[in-house]
């Protein structure tokens, strides 16, 4: 691992988007997220009242659909991006350019049509890292 990857490791976001084998940081996110977000706001929609009510948080096969609704989060929800900026672990500058330049682009891309959940994570993470 060089000296990059191991600065990165440190970066709340990053583990939540890139780490494979333990995910309780990101399920522990993603259950704040219902809880503070989607069931807050769920009698606006009837999608959101559904996915407040089936996300199943410790299903290991939706991976994909949680490190979206935390990529939605962060484009959607200016409170859960002060939330991470005013954590200890997480690059500030990285994330405010992330959230103000790039990601804007990927969920327009999403909620156009033009990219699938898949490829917006996809895109989005890589992005995050390499921006």
């Amino acid at each position: 691992m060089n000296a990059g990857d191991v600065s990165r490791q440190k970066d709340f976001l990053y583990r939540m988007l890139v780490t494979k084998s333990n995910t309780c940081e990101l399920d522990k996110c993603v259950q704040s997220i219902v809880t503070n977000y989607i069931e807050k706001h769920s009698s606006c929609h009837p999608t959101l009242k559904s996915l407040a009510n089936n996300i199943d948080v410790k299903n290991e096969n939706i991976v994909v659909v949680k490190r979206a609704l935390v990529l939605f989060c962060l484009f959607t929800e200016q409170s859960f991006v002060q939330y991470l900026l005013d954590r200890e672990d997480i690059n500030n500058v990285a994330l405010s350019l992330f959230v103000c330049q790039n990601l804007p682009r990927f969920t327009k891309q999403l909620l156009d049509g033009t990219l699938n959940m898949a490829d917006f994570v996809t895109n989005a993470t890589t992005d995050y890292i390499c921006g």
